[in-house]
């Protein structure tokens, strides 16, 4: 009874989930702000296009699946660093750790730091249109703090949320948003992996501070005033991923290589709506060479309309250390990454990570 109660619990929670959103709506394109929220940092997971949401685990999950903190044998930390579409001059940095808690390792909690650099940019006025001489930056940083909980040996969700905050030096935006997620698994072995997440939900954001200002002169005087012009609000990019997976276990002497078949469905509510599909081969818990393809309407053009469809790529080198390191189930492991995503307009991103156990 216990069991399907919990089941139903997992159904009820996707059901409400999806009602919250819906289909993807390409006439909302560019009407959301705070887009870098959809963009993926990490090598792993964006090696498959995010296919793999149903399984994502440890650190990587904070961005696709909340809930897939507890997905993980131990405590990991990981860090990142992307070269978003080559030549653009924009890199992405992130850190993250999870940890598990509790006498029966049923909590887990989390936390991930995601910046941009954009390097220096020449700063133009009204006055100096071609160049003043001078540079400014943009900053963009995200910090998510996460929870998860184990409610079955089948059922775990989880709950983050994200601080937000971008601008230049003199106008400012900030907000809030939260992700929830579901895992379940079924079958042999676990090997069947089901996954529903809902991102980026919250109120919406604004620009605020002197760079919305600007001077004027009062009517009938010659008196110079400062004049504050609200800026426009904005609605966070949310998103509804739905996913599957499966585990095909291939028997290799007394060790298990592992093919896994990744799929998800990614609704967007501000552009059209995505179809992932993704591929990893696990080689004796040492090797793992991914990929994927993330469909989108127009994908096959020959000036794609998203950075965020098309084929991508990766691999993974772990390296067990530690006193247990002959023994693959014990071991700790040490993780070296990489990732590539194509996108025809300006050049691939190239994501570098590396992921160790603590």
């Amino acid at each position: 009874m216990r069991k399907i109660q919990k089941t139903a619990l997992l159904v009820a929670m996707g059901l409400f989930l999806s009602s919250t959103m819906f289909a993807g709506d390409p006439d909302r394109s560019g009407q959301a702000g705070a887009t870098q929220l959809v963009i993926n940092p990490w090598p792993n997971s964006s090696g498959q296009g995010g296919a793999n949401m149903a399984s994502v685990g440890g650190v990587e999950s904070m961005f696709l699946n909340p809930a897939g903190i507890l997905n993980v044998r131990t405590n990991e930390f990981e860090v990142s660093h992307a070269l978003w579409l080559g030549n653009l001059g924009v890199s992405i940095n992130s850190f993250g750790f999870c940890q598990r808690l509790g006498k029966e390792k049923e909590n887990s909690i989390g936390l991930s730091i995601t910046s941009f650099d954009f390097g220096n940019i020449p700063l133009t006025t009204e006055n100096a249109p071609e160049n003043t001489g001078q540079t400014y930056t943009i900053s963009m940083l995200n910090i998510g703090l996460d929870f998860a909980h184990r409610f079955s040996e089948n059922i775990t969700a989880g709950f983050l949320v994200r601080g937000i905050s971008e601008g230049i030096p003199n106008s400012q935006a900030d907000g809030i948003a939260l992700d929830a997620g579901i895992q379940y698994v079924a079958g042999k072995s676990d090997r069947y992996h089901f996954g529903v997440a809902l991102r980026n939900i919250g109120p919406s954001m604004a620009y605020t501070g002197d760079g919305l200002s600007s001077y004027g002169v009062l009517n009938g005087t010659t008196n110079t005033v400062l004049l504050n012009k609200p800026g426009q609000d904005f609605n966070l990019p949310s998103i509804l991923d739905i996913s599957g997976g499966y585990d095909i276990v291939v028997p290799d002497s007394a060790i298990k290589n592992r093919l896994s078949v990744n799929a998800a469905f990614v609704s967007n509510a501000f552009s059209e709506d995505q179809f992932a599909l993704g591929l990893e081969f696990s080689y004796r818990s040492f090797l793992q060479i991914r990929g994927g393809f993330v469909y989108q309407n127009g994908v096959f053009s020959t000036a794609s309309p998203s950075s965020f469809a098309g084929p991508c790529a990766g691999i993974s080198v772990d390296i067990p250390f530690g006193k247990d390191r002959g023994n693959k189930d014990k071991a700790k492991r040490l993780a070296v990454e990489y990732s590539y995503r194509a996108a025809s307009t300006f050049g691939g991103t190239h994501t570098f990570g590396l992921r160790m156990d603590l």
